[in-house]
């Protein structure tokens, strides 16, 4: 069994900036605020980072349901951004073709005003650092599960 983890680095602490503003192409997702609207969706907090992107729990303004919203991070190197960006359109669509209940299910992407972002249903709990960090030894069991 292969499970697909993403590299999110609890945020637990941190706030975001609290403006409200419309996104405009040169706002990085380092810099996007709480109330920002990104396509569908409302952003209410900053939950985590990657190396790929900045993670909010929003509001999903038409399904009316909360939501995790994946904002890529922004290269200044034109074919780094471009690279980025298909690999980020490629995890999309693989995502959202997946079926399983040990998978986070994909339900938008999109790009607005030049920023991309990917829309997936919000699983509450503790993150994998988390949780490992919790387990300094793992029975065989575990790890052949974990592998």
């Amino acid at each position: 069994m292969s499970v697909i983890i993403s590299d999110i680095t609890d945020e637990k602490g941190r706030e975001g900036m609290m403006s409200r503003y419309a996104l405009r192409p040169e706002v990085s997702p380092d810099q996007i605020g709480s109330g920002t609207q990104l396509g569908r969706c409302r952003l209410d907090s900053r939950i985590g980072h990657g190396s790929m992107g900045v993670v909010w729990k929003a509001w999903h303004t038409t399904l009316d349901i909360p939501v995790a919203v994946k904002i890529l991070h922004e290269s200044h190197d034109a074919q780094e951004r471009h690279r980025r960006r298909e690999r980020f359109k490629l995890e999309a669509h693989i995502a959202a073709r997946a079926s399983h209940p040990n998978l986070v299910r994909v339900l938008d992407f999109g790009e607005e005003q030049g920023q991309a972002y990917l829309v997936m249903e919000l699983v509450q709990g503790e993150t994998l650092q988390t949780w490992l960090q919790r387990r300094a030894v793992f029975d065989e069991r575990t790890s052949l599960k974990l592998a």
